[in-house]
């Protein structure tokens, strides 16, 4: 098979990766093993005997393409060392080389990423997560985390770990752009990090960092800030995903992150509607499918429609829409949408129970309007009451016909998109 690249000069950058075709999002571009294993021990740097053991184990062919890297600037003793150190992957238990992807230029805002959810730890691939155009150079970060540093720090990091300054679009826009995308990174990290309970990334060595001291606080920079106390509640949890992943397109750092986000959100909002026993307020439920709805679009944006990812979270969203406590909702959300549409001047169904009632040979839910649901949460009326008090709807089997519409719409985007049908070695 054709490679979807090839390797020429990159103006002000020496050697870089183009298309030779246009790339569709979750192609998969390369696929190579990882070689040079050197066991990672956490605050201890890599010593030049370990490399140099990692590099005498090398095929002869292999040796002679990693001595074509660049080898960066650092004072390291020798060439071998120099250019394992310029161009390392860190995994979770070891440093690693990848002879080909090494060979890619770096961008703040990437249009490829290493797949995270490889579950062959011996090998590497390289996705696009945006639609790369025949000829465009083939970029992506080096830094582990870019989202939560601001311009400074990172031009700061890849001049002394790599020896360049960082002219992408990014790092190059004028002083208003540029500022908004460092808040916009402050806050995006800041969340990333409060969602696992800890404080934002501390940067505040950065200003110690040059060549003498880049090993010794290597693995301070950027690590996480103090374990906090308070545990993130479902409210939070829900909020912190939306917010990162709105920040993430703002910023245009399209990743494979993005539909986890979204997703987490509406499995957020779920446990929300299950915390608030059998009672579901149908505007809540409209926003679980919105932003489920979200995560679809963002897995086709930076995956491809073809991909495991789409599919994966199209299947959430079918599970989700199968909860035979969100049938109510579904109908109830269909019947307010429907007489809007048609002028119905009648009070919209805010909330419904999770409960089935025969009558006249008929199966029956309870709609409540707002001051009806009002009443039930402060104890003014009850679950008996609601035979008295509150409107009954019969279920109808058409009752579901507009939220099957939306889900076949949402499978025709996934099935019949053309997205990805020839390229590369196909989608993940």
């Amino acid at each position: 098979m054709a490679l979807l690249y090839e390797i020429r000069k990159s103006p002000g950058k020496g050697k870089g990766v183009f298309a030779t075709e246009d790339i569709e999002p979750g192609t998969v571009i390369m696929e190579e093993s990882r070689l040079m294993h050197v066991q990672k021990i956490p605050y201890r740097a890599l010593t030049e005997a370990e490399i140099h053991q990692a590099f005498d184990n090398l095929s002869t062919p292999d040796k002679a393409r990693f001595l074509a890297l660049h080898e960066g600037s650092r004072s390291y003793p020798s060439k071998i060392m120099r250019i394992y150190m310029n161009n390392t992957f860190r995994g979770a238990s070891e440093n690693f080389i990848l002879l080909e992807i090494s060979l890619l230029n770096h961008s703040c805002t990437s249009n490829a990423e290493r797949d995270p959810q490889m579950e062959d730890e011996s090998t590497e691939n390289l996705l696009a997560v945006k639609k790369i155009a025949k000829g465009e150079e083939i970029l992506h970060s080096y830094h582990g985390s870019p989202f939560s540093a601001t311009t400074k720090v990172r031009k700061k990091l890849l001049q002394t770990y790599y020896g360049f300054d960082c002219d992408c679009a990014t790092c190059n826009a004028d002083a208003g752009p540029r500022a908004t995308s460092d808040m916009r990174r402050i806050l995006l990290g800041a969340l990333l990090r409060r969602i696992e309970c800890f404080g934002p990334s501390d940067y505040s060595l950065i200003d110690f960092l040059d060549s003498e001291t880049a090993d010794m606080l290597q693995s301070y920079i950027g690590s996480s800030g103090p374990k906090l106390e308070v545990e993130t509640t479902v409210p939070e949890y829900t909020a912190f995903h939306l917010m990162a992943g709105r920040l993430l397109e703002a910023e245009r750092c399209l990743c494979s992150n993005l539909p986890r986000y979204y997703a987490r959100v509406g499995l957020g909002l779920l446990r929300q509607m299950q915390e608030m026993d059998d009672v579901i307020i149908v505007d809540s439920y409209a926003m679980l499918r919105y932003w489920l709805g979200e995560a679809v679009r963002s897995s086709a944006l930076v995956r491809g429609s073809k991909s495991m990812c789409s599919k994966d979270v199209l299947i959430l969203w079918q599970e989700v829409e199968a909860m035979p406590e969100l049938k109510n909702a579904s109908q109830a959300l269909h019947l307010n949408r429907t007489g809007r549409s048609r002028g119905s001047d009648e009070e919209p169904t805010f909330a419904v129970l999770n409960e089935r009632r025969k009558a006249g040979g008929e199966e029956y839910y309870h709609m409540l309007e707002k001051e009806h649901y009002l009443q039930l949460v402060r104890g003014e009326l009850t679950r008996a009451d609601l035979a008295l008090e509150a409107d009954m709807h019969a279920l109808n089997v058409q009752g579901d016909e507009g939220t099957e519409k939306e889900e076949a719409e949402l499978v025709g985007k996934v099935k019949g998109s053309g997205i990805g049908k020839k390229k590369g070695k196909g989608k993940r």
